[in-house]
């Protein structure tokens, strides 16, 4: 399922993700990391990602605003967000709200963790409950 997906990390300089990039590319996705928002944004712009994994402690703009950012961007706004936090209950009472975040990926976790989640992230099967992507079911297009 991960073979040739191309997921974009954004870990405003935490190497949160280091080990499991690495257990990613063994199962055959494609990666790249960034450190700031920004950064994103603009290789966002040039490439297509199948997946944003993004810290919610991030430099600049923040988790937030970047998903905002997204959401109010002709072409991201199809793009799913995964926010990886301590905390999911209290971290992210706002980023949930982003119609990108598709789920939330409690740290600590394990390489093999991170890729049974993001495997089941795009097969279609993790869903944040009563979260739709744009076009589907009638949520928004943008």
């Amino acid at each position: 399922m991960l073979q040739g997906r191309r997921i974009l990390f954004v870990d405003g300089g935490e190497q949160l993700f280091r080990g499991s990039v690495e257990a990613l590319k063994l199962h055959g996705a494609v990666s790249a990391e960034v450190e700031s928002p920004e950064d994103a944004l603009t290789l966002l712009r040039q490439e297509s990602f199948d997946l944003l994994v993004i810290s919610l402690r991030l430099p600049g703009m923040g988790a937030y605003q970047f998903c905002k950012e997204l959401e109010n961007s002709p072409g991201l706004v199809h793009v799913p967000v995964v926010p990886a936090c301590t905390n999911p209950f209290v971290n992210s009472i706002n980023i949930s709200a982003c119609p990108n975040v598709v789920d939330l990926l409690r740290i600590p976790f394990t390489p093999d963790d991170f890729v049974n989640v993001l495997t089941r992230i795009l097969s279609g099967n993790a869903p944040v409950a009563g979260r739709r992507r744009p076009g589907e079911n009638g949520a928004e297009e943008r």
